[in-house]
């Protein structure tokens, strides 16, 4: 088949002719391309188009789970947070923003148990530490907002409290107990890179005045927090000893009139949970990541300028799993140890260690849950807590005398008990409260 001009050329027509015939072929060609093109693009370009939504939704699907993972996160402190509806904007933001960084942080307490005699407020953070004065008249708290509480609790069920400011100034409070008398306190301290200091505070008389520092040493453990600290007195006159406690193996025993190191002591035990002094402050004990308890006696000069020694006397074994927490009775004699093992032991410590003889086990209670924290008042009632669980059970007989569920909304972060002449209650901090208990006995 010839090419277009050589049909127009023998077709026989003029010259002129033949132009305009071939003209308006090649226009007629032109115009058939384009409609080809239209016609190609639309065919398969309808294709294209309908696979495009199917690319796009798959990416929009595998982007869609990290988002619904954001939510998840947001939404979990809210359900670990009780919030009441009269709470202003600003307060529940406070709540969640601080139940972000503490899982069992500050909650709105519930209602009160029947024993529960008072609930003590005004912390901005969670507390760390209680201690009664020795008269049993002031409770001091320790805690995270920088701020050392003494309540006058004479009266314990009182509306109204009394209550004096410790301000400090730079380190949060992980523990406090009194000095000599109530009006001292002496204050152990976490820093904010590691590390922890002491201090003492002398409270005045007159409300109107601030409490002065006595004095402050920095560092005590090296870079190693403070994890407790407790006080102990050898008969009714000074020295007044102060144990602290670090996370690591090492407990150091203190003289609270100056502070002044008297020894370190190390449990070797790869990780300390705390360490505490017997009211009489003779014994010194160590509750760490094995199943044994070692224990030191500090051995007392003559006269209130004579040094102290301590030295390891004996070890308690017998769990079979590590050691949570123990405590010494009034008089010093026993100590109570409980484990992960989910059992109790009281021990007797007054034997001839010097001859080898070994402290003997008194009594060995199986209980529900592994205490998490144990004190044992003037008159031998025990009170421990697993959770937000407070459990009083009778010392000699082992009896559960009250069991109180959801004694606080999160876990209990500290407890003591009060003197006998100051009734025998006992004080419990969870959070941002403190709670006052009678006891069941």
């Amino acid at each position: 088949m010839g090419s277009m001009n050589d049909i127009v050329a023998s077709s026989g027509l003029s010259s002129q002719a033949q132009a305009v015939l071939a003209f308006a072929g090649s226009v007629w060609l032109a115009v058939c391309v384009v409609l080809g093109t239209m016609v190609c693009r639309r065919v398969f370009g309808s294709g294209s188009q309908q696979t495009k939504p199917s690319s796009t939704s798959s990416k929009s699907k595998r982007s869609a789970a990290p988002k619904a993972d954001v939510v998840l996160e947001s939404v979990q402190p809210v359900e670990q947070t009780t919030i009441k509806p009269s709470l202003s904007k600003q307060q529940k933001k406070a709540l969640l923003a601080k139940s972000k960084h503490k899982p069992g942080g500050l909650s709105v307490e519930s209602k009160a148990h029947p024993s529960c005699v008072n609930t003590l407020k005004g912390h901005g953070d969670r507390v760390t530490g209680l201690a009664f004065s020795a008269d049993g008249k002031w409770l001091a708290s320790s805690c995270e907002d920088r701020v050392v509480r003494l309540f006058k609790v004479d009266d314990a069920a009182a509306k109204s409290i009394q209550t004096i400011r410790v301000n400090l100034e730079r380190e949060p409070a992980v523990g406090v107990c009194f000095g000599s008398n109530s009006s001292e306190v002496v204050v152990a301290t976490s820093g904010a890179v590691g590390g922890g200091s002491l201090s003492k505070y002398g409270v005045p008389n007159n409300p109107g005045k601030q409490p002065e520092q006595a004095w402050e040493h920095k560092d005590i453990h090296g870079k190693n927090e403070v994890a407790t600290m407790s006080t102990g007195r050898q008969g009714s006159e000074p020295p007044l000893l102060v144990t602290t406690c670090q996370r690591k193996t090492e407990v150091g025993v203190w003289y609270a009139d100056t502070g002044r190191p008297i020894q370190m002591l190390d449990t070797n035990q790869l990780k300390n949970h705390m360490a505490a002094i017997s009211p009489d402050g003779r014994f010194i004990a160590a509750a760490a990541f094995t199943s044994d308890v070692k224990i030191w006696e500090a051995k007392y000069g003559k006269g209130n300028n004579s040094g102290v020694s301590v030295a390891h006397v004996m070890n308690l074994k017998g769990h079979k799993g590590a050691v949570n927490w123990l405590c010494f009775d009034a008089e010093g004699t026993r100590a109570i140890t409980a484990s992960k093992d989910k059992t109790l032991m009281v021990w007797n410590l007054n034997v001839r260690y010097h001859l080898n003889e070994d402290p003997r086990v008194l009594k060995k209670l199986e209980v529900e849950q592994p205490y998490e924290m144990i004190a044992v008042s003037p008159d031998n009632v025990l009170a421990a807590v697993f959770g937000t669980t407070l459990i009083f059970q009778c010392l000699d007989s082992g009896e559960v005398l009250e069991k109180v569920e959801n004694a606080h909304a999160s876990a209990v972060t500290a407890l003591v008990w009060a003197p006998s002449q100051a009734g025998g209650f006992l004080a419990t901090a969870s959070g941002a409260s403190v709670r006052l208990w009678k006891s069941p006995k």
